[in-house]
């Protein structure tokens, strides 16, 4: 295959993979609102009001069915962690690195 054409369909797939969210539906629950902020991890597995993932740029965010928030990886110095957040108790979990 031609390089053009290599570039191309890296191009068109990369670009079927984007997903965007929708505006104005995220609000600031639990943690710290500080820029580029530590996270604090507690135990792994184990819920608390003081775990916070610390700030991240770009990770990876889903909720699942049981309307949990997930956020994996980012831009960080902890990238590669995944979090939980229950918004029944408005608190973080460290669940994996």
């Amino acid at each position: 295959m031609y390089p053009l054409k290599q570039f191309f369909l890296l191009f068109l797939l990369s670009q079927a993979c984007n997903v965007n969210g929708q505006q104005g539906e995220w609000t600031w629950m639990s943690g710290d609102s500080t820029y580029d902020s530590p996270a604090v991890f507690g135990t792994l597995g184990v819920s608390s009001p003081l775990n916070t993932p610390g700030g991240t740029y770009g990770p990876y965010i889903w909720i699942d069915d049981s309307s949990n928030l997930w956020i994996y990886g980012g831009l960080t110095y902890a990238q590669g962690t995944m979090w939980k957040y229950s918004i029944t108790t408005n608190e973080w979990t460290w669940m994996s690195t």
